[in-house]
């Protein structure tokens, strides 16, 4: 298959962006042997995953994203993917610079665009993170926070040197936990070290392997800790991924949930090209 696509950077998430507009998704077997083809970081471009740009369904908002795992799956959710699909779709022409609306599997989300990336404002979250035993023979951690956040993240803070932590190896065994069963979840490893900043270092389901940094699991973890430390009202917090390039969340804890979230940091694209795959 002959395809033009933007390879594109989120704070080191990368992805390949789509334009299927005009030919829309092949069959989801079809779509998932090219997503993994293009993800492959010797045989093809070599990204986290594949954004594919939509034509939107509602006259509400501007396109939607459909977001696919490096490993085909379908994903409900990214929030580092969906910044750098605003950055693709304002590109591409579909979108003005702020009050940007899209759709995703998880339903609605709002963006605009910021000075280097995006910022997207996430739906309320109305209920408050689960401390979740883990079941599992080969288990690494006893306990570990869980909340969803368009897409189900499990949080272990750390105390020791988060360096020193086995991301892959202790992430797999977390992320195929019994407890998490039957959809698994992306494994965030935490630790804060100064007043305002919180480190965190992820294990991806469907990469399966840590990457350079997660959108949606760096907004879970900043709600975890709120929660666990009983912090109230608004929250302003950055997160420093594995990358280096660090993520920006405020949001407004009510003590039943988080409303007036918003997830900000640099997105680009890095370069475009056209292949066989």
């Amino acid at each position: 298959m002959k395809l033009d696509f933007h390879k594109l950077d989120g704070a080191g998430n990368d992805f390949v962006g789509l334009d299927m507009r005009l030919n829309g998704l092949p069959t989801p077997t079809e779509m998932a042997r090219l997503v993994r083809r293009l993800c492959h970081r010797q045989h093809g471009v070599g990204a986290d995953g594949v954004l594919a740009i939509l034509p939107p369904s509602s006259e509400k908002s501007h396109f939607v994203m459909a977001y696919f795992n490096a490993d085909g799956s379908r994903g409900e959710m990214c929030g580092n993917g969906a910044r750098c699909a605003v950055v693709l779709a304002h590109h591409l022409g579909m979108t003005p610079s702020d009050e940007i609306h899209f759709e995703t599997d998880a339903g609605p989300y709002s963006a605009d665009l910021v000075e280097g990336g995006a910022r997207i404002a996430f739906p309320d979250i109305g209920v408050l993170p689960r401390e979740v035993s883990l079941t599992g023979s080969a288990r690494p951690v006893e306990k570990a926070d869980f909340l969803l956040c368009g897409v189900p993240h499990a949080i272990v803070f750390v105390e020791e040197d988060l360096d020193l932590v086995e991301v892959d190896q202790c992430g797999r065994a977390t992320r195929h936990d019994p407890a998490f069963a039957p959809a698994g979840t992306n494994v965030n490893f935490a630790q804060v070290r100064e007043p305002g900043t919180i480190h965190v270092r992820t294990y991806e389901r469907g990469v399966e392997a840590e990457t350079l940094a997660c959108g949606t699991g760096s907004v879970a973890t900043v709600c975890c800790h709120v929660w666990k430390k009983n912090l109230m009202g608004p929250q302003d917090w950055d997160v420093i991924p594995t990358g280096g390039e660090a993520l920006n969340i405020t949001l407004e804890s009510t003590g039943s949930g988080f409303q007036n979230i918003t997830l900000a940091g640099p997105a680009r694209i890095v370069f475009q090209g056209s292949g066989t795959f």
